[in-house]
């Protein structure tokens, strides 16, 4: 579950990265995930994201990481930050639905949903720099049970 719950965030992170992406350049690249400064229940191995570009009207990313198991996975997202949800893509699966909003050039909230039920909160966050994407986020059960809050902390490369 952890592991799931995991993927959702990083998932969403991404996403919400090529909303940014329109406005500013600085969204676009390839980020690591830094395991030292995030705060997790089950860090993965690794994680890079890359941004290929995109507007609020075309959101587009990719990631492959290694689970803490050992384990690989690709995820990818395309869609829109317009409130509506949509797919992201685990080893060419569908993993799960999300719907972001856009804040403004430095902040977006994300809604995650997961087949099992759960539902994830997230607002991820630009720094002023542009060198670190801030990830919160809040999962919760389908009976309304706190399973998380964590943070994810991101490093452009």
């Amino acid at each position: 579950m952890r592991r799931f719950a995991f993927g959702l965030i990083v998932a969403a992170l991404w996403c919400a990265t090529m909303c940014f992406a329109q406005s500013s350049s600085g969204w676009v690249g390839t980020w690591k995930l830094d395991t030292a400064e995030s705060k997790l229940q089950q860090a993965p191995k690794q994680e890079t994201l890359q941004v290929d570009g995109g507007t609020k009207d075309n959101i587009k990313w990719s990631i492959d990481g290694t689970a803490a198991d050992g384990t690989t996975y690709h995820e990818t997202f395309e869609g829109k930050a317009d409130g509506k949800s949509y797919p992201i893509m685990r080893d060419n699966k569908e993993f799960s639905q999300v719907s972001y909003r856009w804040i403004n050039d430095n902040s977006v909230t994300a809604l995650v949903r997961i087949p099992d039920g759960t539902i994830t909160s997230e607002k991820i966050d630009l720094a002023p720099d542009g060198k670190t994407i801030t990830l919160h986020l809040h999962s919760k059960s389908k009976d309304g049970k706190v399973l998380a809050d964590e943070v994810a902390v991101f490093k452009k490369q």
